[in-house]
C-alpha cells in the first residue's frame, strides 16, 4: 500500500478515536490556563480550553457541581454528596481523593478563590439570606465577610476590594424579573470603614462579578439581562464605561467564570470562550463525554407498575393505556394481550386517550422533535400516524391534556401558555387544527367533557380571577363560546348525562365555616367541604331529576321516575341475578336523535343538587347514577 494512503488512513482512525465519545449538557465551567473544569451527568470533567475529549474526574453517585480552581491551577474546590449532605470538598485539579472542608449541612455555593487562596462561597447563616466566606483551605479556617444578604462575590487582585451581589431571583420564572428582590452589583474597600457602594445604577439585573486587569486598569465584568438576554458585561472600577461582550438573544447565560481576560461561560447546554481584550465574536467549543455511560444502558425493570405515570380506560372497558417511562401499553380482559405501541427508541409519550370506539390512542410524543399528538392502534399493530403539527399561528407550547369526541371527529386538546385547541380528524394534515379559547390568567384550561352527540364542548378556565375558573360551553357548529358560570366561585369536574338533558358539575359556593384539627391551636376559623353539585337544564322546561313528585310533573317525567326505580331494582340485585341488558333496545336508545342544546338562557336553568357539600371533583353520569 502506498505511504500517502497509510497516513491517510492513519489520521482518519487518530481521528475518529479523538471524537469517539458524545456531546452532553455542560454547566458551570471553571477556566484556568488550558484547562476547563465542567460539570455533566453530575460529576466534574476536565477538558482543554479549546475542546476536545474532556476526562471524567469524579465518579461518585452524588451530585459534584460548583467547581473553582486555585490560581495556581493545582486544587480544585467544589461541593459533593461524598457523605450524604452538599458540603464543600478539595481535590488535587489533576484528580484525587477529595478532601472534606466545610460540616454546614448543605445550602453551599462556591464562587473561586481569592488570590491569596481562599475558597470564596455562600453559605447559609443565622440571619435572613446567605453570607459570603471566605474559607482558608490549608487550615480549615473560615471568616465572614463583611457583607449582609450577599449571593455571590468576588475579590480584586490585591484583595482591598470586595465586589457581591446582594438579593437576586435565579430560578427560571424570574426572567427579566424586575420586583424588589433585584439583583444588584456593589463594592466594598476592606481597607477603609466606608459603607459598600453601588457599583452600577438600579433597574436590571446584575449579578457574578468578575474583576480583571486591562491595560494597566482594572475592569469587572458580570452578568446582566439589561437588553433582555443575560449576556456578558463590564464597566470600570467606578462603575463607568459600560461595554457589552456578548450579543445572544434567547437563552440567557447561566454560568461564567474568568482567567487573565478570558471568559468561559454556559450558554444553554453548551460553553463559549471569549477573550475581553481581544476583538471577535465568542468561540463555541467542541467538547465530547468519553465513558461508558452506564446509566444510558437499556435494563430491565422489575415492577414497571412503579413508574406509571398515566393510565386511561377504554369505553368499551376491554382495555387500559398505561404509561411508563415514556412509553405506552394496552393491557386488555380476558384473552386479550398486553400490547406495546410502537415507538422509535430515542422516542418517549407520556399522557393518552383512547378513541371513543376504543380501537385508536391518541397520545403526546416527541417523535418530531416536538410534543405533538399521535394516534396508535390499540392493540398494538400498524405504524403511529402524527395528527397535529404545530399551529397555524406558530405560538403553540408544550402540549397537555386530550379529549376525543364521541363521534370520533374531533380532538380537543390545549397547551401550556392557556390555549384551547380543536382538531378535525377528517381534515387533510396542516389545516385540521384551530384554536378556539386562550386564557391568559391562572393555569391553563382544563378539558371537561363532550356533549353525547359531539357538538358541544366544555371546559373551565379563568378568565377574570386566577385563582377562579369558570365553566364554558363551545357550540362546535356555530362556532361560539358560552360562559355559564359566575367568576364569584371556582367550578370545575363538568359531566354531560346520555340523553343530552342535563350538565352536571361541581362548584365551590357552600360557605360554612369550620373548626381547625389544632383546636384551640387554630388560627381561625376556614371554609372546609366547599364543593356543591349543581346542574344546568340544556332544553328550557326540564325538572329536576332529583326534585320532588308534585302535581306540576309531565308524563315524561313521571316516565323517567319509573326507569330510575326500575334501573335502582336492577342494581341492588345480587350480581348472580341480574339479567343481561337487552342489547336491540340500547341499540334503538341510542339511535334517539338528542335533543338540541337551547344556549339562550341557559346559564340561568341552574339547579342546586340535594348532595351534602364536600370535596368534590371529577363527575360521571350514565344517566342512572351520578358519581
Amino acid at each position: 500500500m502506498p505511504r500517502f494512503r497509510i497516513a491517510a488512513l492513519a489520521a482518519v482512525l487518530c481521528a475518529t478515536s479523538a471524537w469517539a465519545g458524545q456531546s452532553g449538557f455542560y454547566r458551570q465551567p471553571a477556566l484556568q490556563g488550558g484547562q476547563i473544569y465542567l460539570v455533566a451527568e453530575g460529576d466534574l470533567w476536565r477538558v482543554g480550553a479549546q475542546g476536545g475529549e474532556a476526562q471524567r474526574l469524579t465518579t461518585h453517585a452524588g451530585l459534584e457541581s460548583q467547581p473553582a480552581v486555585s490560581p495556581d491551577g493545582q486544587w480544585l474546590a467544589f461541593t459533593g454528596q461524598y457523605d450524604g449532605g452538599t458540603e464543600i470538598y478539595l481535590m488535587p485539579a489533576a484528580g484525587g481523593p477529595p478532601r472534606r472542608l466545610t460540616w454546614e449541612g448543605g445550602g453551599m455555593r462556591v464562587w473561586g478563590f481569592s488570590a491569596a487562596g481562599e475558597i470564596l462561597y455562600t453559605g447559609l447563616d443565622s440571619r435572613p439570606g446567605s453570607q459570603l466566606f471566605a474559607l482558608d483551605a490549608r487550615t480549615g479556617q473560615r471568616r465572614a465577610l463583611p457583607v449582609g444578604q450577599a449571593s455571590d462575590g468576588a475579590l480584586s487582585a490585591d484583595g482591598k476590594t470586595l465586589y457581591f451581589t446582594r438579593s437576586g431571583l435565579r430560578s427560571d420564572n424570574a426572567r427579566q424579573y424586575r420586583g424588589g428582590a433585584l439583583s444588584r452589583l456593589w463594592a466594598l474597600d476592606l481597607t477603609g470603614k466606608a459603607e459598600a457602594r453601588p457599583l452600577v445604577a438600579e433597574g436590571n439585573n446584575d449579578r457574578r462579578p468578575l474583576p480583571y486587569q486591562l491595560g494597566g486598569a482594572e475592569r469587572i465584568a458580570f452578568l446582566s439581562d439589561r437588553d433582555g438576554t443575560v449576556n456578558l458585561w463590564s464597566v470600570d472600577a467606578q462603575g463607568g464605561d459600560l461595554r457589552q461582550h456578548t450579543q445572544h438573544k434567547g437563552w440567557d447565560i447561566r454560568h461564567a467564570s474568568m482567567d487573565g481576560s478570558r471568559v468561559v461561560y454556559a450558554l444553554g447546554a453548551d460553553l463559549y470562550l471569549v477573550d475581553l481584550a481581544q476583538p471577535g465574536a465568542p468561540k463555541k467549543l467542541d467538547i465530547a463525554l468519553g465513558g461508558d455511560f452506564d446509566q444510558q444502558r437499556e435494563r430491565w425493570i422489575k415492577k414497571p407498575q412503579d413508574f406509571l405515570t398515566d393510565t386511561a380506560f377504554a369505553p368499551n372497558g376491554e382495555r387500559v393505556l398505561l404509561a411508563a417511562r415514556g412509553h405506552l401499553a394496552t393491557q386488555g380482559v380476558g384473552t386479550l394481550r398486553r400490547a406495546e405501541l410502537p415507538q422509535p427508541a430515542d422516542g418517549r409519550c407520556k399522557k393518552g386517550e383512547f378513541s371513543a370506539d376504543s380501537k385508536s390512542v391518541f397520545a403526546m410524543c416527541d417523535f418530531s422533535g416536538e410534543a405533538e399528538v399521535w394516534r396508535f392502534m390499540a392493540n398494538g399493530s400498524g405504524k403511529p400516524e402524527q395528527i397535529t403539527s404545530g399551529a397555524p399561528n406558530a405560538t403553540v407550547t408544550q402540549r397537555r391534556d386530550l379529549l376525543p369526541s364521541p363521534d370520533g371527529r374531533w380532538l380537543a386538546h390545549t397547551d401550556k401558555e392557556g390555549r384551547v385547541w380543536l382538531t378535525d380528524l377528517k381534515a387533510p394534515a396542516g389545516k385540521n387544527t384551530r384554536e378556539i379559547a386562550h386564557t391568559t390568567r391562572g393555569g391553563p384550561p382544563e378539558l371537561q367533557a363532550w356533549s353525547p352527540d359531539s357538538q358541544a364542548l366544555a371546559w373551565t378556565l379563568s378568565l377574570r380571577h386566577g385563582d377562579r375558573s369558570q365553566l364554558q360551553l363551545f357550540n362546535v357548529a356555530g362556532g361560539g363560546t358560552h360562559t355559564l358560570t359566575s367568576d364569584r366561585y371556582d367550578s370545575d369536574g363538568a359531566a354531560f348525562s346520555p340523553d343530552g338533558r342535563w350538565l352536571y358539575f361541581a362548584s365551590k359556593r357552600n360557605f360554612t365555616t369550620t373548626g381547625g384539627p389544632w383546636g384551640d391551636r387554630n388560627t381561625g376559623p376556614f371554609f372546609g367541604s366547599r364543593s356543591r353539585v349543581y346542574a344546568l337544564a340544556l332544553q328550557p322546561g326540564l325538572r329536576s331529576p332529583f326534585a320532588a313528585k308534585d302535581e306540576l310533573e309531565s308524563v315524561q317525567d313521571k316516565k323517567a321516575d319509573e326507569q330510575r326505580v326500575e334501573d335502582k331494582k336492577a342494581t341492588d340485585k345480587a350480581p348472580a341475578e341480574r339479567k343481561p341488558d337487552d342489547k336491540k333496545e340500547d341499540k334503538k336508545d341510542d339511535s334517539k336523535a338528542r335533543p338540541a342544546i337551547v344556549y339562550e338562557g341557559l346559564a340561568a336553568r341552574l339547579y342546586e343538587l340535594p348532595v351534602a357539600a364536600g370535596d368534590i371533583r371529577a363527575l360521571r353520569t350514565d344517566g342512572k347514577r351520578l358519581w
